[in-house]
C-alpha cells in the first residue's frame, strides 16, 4: 500500500505496468507527465477516490513500470491504458493526463472513443 492506495502491476505484452488504485465508482485513469510518476497524484487520487475508482499509472519506461520496454511511443502507452482497463474489467473511463500524459490520454481517446 502507498498512502492507503493499492499498488498493483499487470503484464502488458511482456512489460510490467505499475499503477495505484483507490476508491469505487466510475473509473478515472490518471497519467503523469515526463519526469513524473504515479505517486505525484496522491492528493488527486485521495480527492477523486471518494466517488470514483481511480487508477494512476506509471507509463511504460517510468517509475515501477518496465524501463526497458521496446516500444514507448504514444500508441504503446495508450494500448497500456486499454490493457489496464481490460484487466480491471472497466468498460469506459475518464482519462486525466499531464504534459506527455495528456498526449497519451488523447491518443487513447482517439483510438478508443467507445472506451473513453
Amino acid at each position: 500500500m502507498v498512502n492507503n492506495f493499492a499498488q498493483k502491476t499487470i503484464d502488458v505484452e511482456g512489460n510490467t505496468l505499475a499503477y495505484l488504485q483507490a476508491g469505487s465508482g466510475a473509473a478515472v485513469v490518471i497519467v503523469h507527465g515526463v519526469g513524473g510518476h504515479k505517486e505525484d497524484w496522491t492528493a488527486v487520487i485521495t480527492a477523486l477516490s471518494a466517488r470514483h475508482s481511480v487508477y494512476a499509472i506509471d507509463m511504460l519506461g517510468f517509475g515501477g513500470s518496465s524501463r526497458d520496454a521496446e516500444h514507448l511511443g504514444m500508441t504503446s502507452q495508450a494500448n497500456a491504458i486499454i490493457a489496464l482497463m481490460d484487466h480491471e474489467q472497466i468498460q469506459s473511463a475518464d482519462l486525466i493526463g499531464n504534459s506527455v500524459g495528456g498526449w497519451v490520454t488523447a491518443t487513447c481517446a482517439a483510438h478508443n472513443p467507445d472506451r473513453v
